[in-house]
């Protein structure tokens, strides 16, 4: 073994055991994003050998340089970590150490509020990823919208480091870098692997509340004078009420009543003397309905990302995604069993409601609190939530983009140099010149070898190299405005249809039609002996439909584009 002008210090729960290192050296590597990791050999003690108790400590390497006379000139650490797996060799009476530098484990024990912290910038969406998700698992969501990655420093700490090169840290000649062949390896990804425009077909279901009211009514045909000479049969307060409350879909919001008239006498030519005895009849009611029904409604927005300059350069490299996201609304709950109790929610308001007076006060079934009326007068409430939707809508673009800025760094420049402790995965280095290759990378991967045999101490580092054909800027990653739905009205709107007298017994051959509206009755006693048609006695409501602008479902497409621009990092390579 030559002459040594560094050594390696490991420290191990607390006590240095540096003389105890074999000749087998140590390394520590880390790789980003992942656990650093780090080996080393230590000549067992004389006595028992405890593995158990070696698991979990603590243990730090440091790479210290000396003079030619022993004199300390730096000591500088590597790693920090905790042994993960002793091995005993009992024919060589060394316990081998495997330590990590805990990455995933500090992660884990992290606060979300502290992740947070970490990944400014970060998207996260619970109609994207798991709100019950643990810190690690809550920390690689994020992650994937960051082009960036969480590491451990030498000390232990997790950073947050951007992919894209910064300056550059530290700058290699071809005197500060080992002979290889070639010193420098560059080594490009295939096309195949480069992403350049992803579109995504990202669908939003909500629904639109609606409440239309409607008033209608029923009036006797006939005056007081033609009742008295040719009496009919007439509805009564019951029937009228259950009518307005059978009209199916609808509800009963308020009811008021005409009564019969009162007993007296009426100039009819001659005067006609009339008692009242039926005070529940009624030659006239009129009623307010409300009716309740959601629209669903699909948000269509296809979503284009690309990367123009490096489609320009290696052609259109596309993937295509989906996604959906939908926004509660108990719509039972609206249209149904609240509203299928409207005799219990009417009350007699001036009266009893059978003998006279009103039913209902107006106030059931007001508009949904927000509710706003459109250009039908109908009220309407759109139950959206914009900010939950724009967060789903901005951690698809930012996955993508992320994958985009991924797919072009996966170049790399590979080569070794004198043990620098000054290399990380935080670090942005530069090659200048070294075998015809000059070119700027983050790290991403490195390893410090500290070979006691050789006396050779030397770091092997990979560099990143992203590719894109050429620089360009990228947009903001917002999300787009949403697309509205407001059609235009038709020239009349549906509403409920009650009027309507039609009377049997009257000497003509009419034949009872079920789907008259109003009141169906007869003259009492017959106008006619024959032919005689008796109608049935009892009162009719109808509706129109709802049109099928603001009743069916309705896809509402969009678009949105955006330009995710990867850097175009330093590389020129001459033969």
């Amino acid at each position: 073994m030559g002459t040594r002008y560094w050594r390696e210090v490991v420290v191990l729960d607390g006590v240095d055991v540096s003389a105890r290192l074999t000749d087998d050296g140590v390394t520590t590597s880390a790789e980003e994003g992942g656990q650093g990791i780090f080996n080393l050999t230590l000549k067992a003690l004389p006595g028992s050998v405890n593995l158990d108790a070696l698991r979990g400590k603590a243990v730090t390497v440091s790479y210290q340089t000396r003079t030619a006379g022993g004199t300390i000139l730096s000591t500088e650490l590597l790693m920090t970590g905790n042994v993960d797996l002793p091995r005993y060799d009992p024919g060589r009476k060394t316990i081998s150490l495997r330590c990590t530098d805990r990455r995933d484990d500090r992660i884990a024990l992290l606060s979300k509020a502290a992740i947070d912290a970490l990944t400014p910038g970060a998207k996260w969406s619970s109609d994207v990823f798991e709100s019950e998700a643990d810190s690690f698992q809550y920390a690689s969501d994020r992650l994937r919208t960051l082009p960036g990655a969480l590491d451990c420093e030498p000390d232990g700490d997790i950073v947050y480091t951007a992919w894209a090169a910064a300056s550059p840290h530290i700058t290699f000649t071809a005197s500060g870098i080992f002979d290889g062949e070639p010193p420098v390896q560059v080594e490009v990804a295939p096309a195949s692997s480069i992403r350049n425009r992803t579109v995504l077909e990202l669908t939003y279901r909500y629904e639109i509340s609606y409440q239309r009211e409607a008033s209608s009514g029923w009036t006797y045909s006939q005056s007081t004078c033609q009742y008295l000479a040719t009496p009919t049969t007439l509805p009564t307060r019951d029937m009228a009420r259950r009518a307005a409350e059978g009209l199916s879909g609808w509800l009963l919001r308020s009811m008021s009543f005409t009564p019969l008239w009162p007993t007296g006498t009426y100039a009819c030519s001659p005067d006609v003397n009339f008692i009242n005895n039926q005070p529940q009849l009624i030659i006239g009611y009129s009623a307010v309905w409300v009716k309740r029904w959601t629209q669903t409604i699909d948000e269509i927005i296809t979503v284009t990302l690309s990367s123009t300059q490096s489609i320009s350069t290696y052609g259109e490299r596309r993937a295509d995604k989906t996604g959906s996201m939908s926004t509660d609304f108990d719509v039972e709950d609206y249209e149904g069993p609240s509203g299928n109790n409207q005799a219990a929610a009417l009350s007699s308001v001036g009266g009893d409601g059978a003998s006279g007076g009103s039913l209902g006060s107006g106030s059931e079934y007001p508009p949904l609190a927000g509710a706003v009326q459109n250009d039908w007068d109908d009220w309407r409430k759109e139950h959206t939530d914009r900010t939950a939707w724009a967060g789903w809508i901005e951690t698809h673009i930012a996955i993508a983009s992320v994958e985009h800025l991924a797919s072009h760094r996966l170049n790399r420049a590979v080569f070794a140099v004198p043990l620098n402790p000054g290399i990380a995965v935080q670090k942005t280095l530069r090659v200048n010149s070294v075998g015809g290759v000059t070119c700027t990378g983050k790290v991403v991967a490195m390893t410090h070898v500290m070979d006691a045999r050789t006396g050779e101490a030397r770091t092997d580092v990979e560099l990143a190299l992203s590719r894109a054909g050429a620089a360009g800027v990228s947009d903001p990653l917002m999300a787009p405005t949403p697309p509205s739905y407001a059609p235009t009205p038709p020239p009349t709107v549906g509403s409920v249809h009650a009027g309507g007298n039609h009377y049997g017994q009257d000497g003509t051959s009419t034949t009872e039609d079920d789907a008259w509206t109003g009141y169906r009755g007869n003259y009492v006693p017959p106008l006619a002996v024959s032919p005689l048609v008796t109608f049935s006695d009892s009162l009719r409501v109808d509706a129109d439909e709802i049109e099928a602008a603001v009743r069916d479902n309705t896809e509402l497409p969009d678009t949105a584009a955006y330009e995710v621009a990867p850097p175009h990092d330093e590389l020129s390579i001459a033969a």
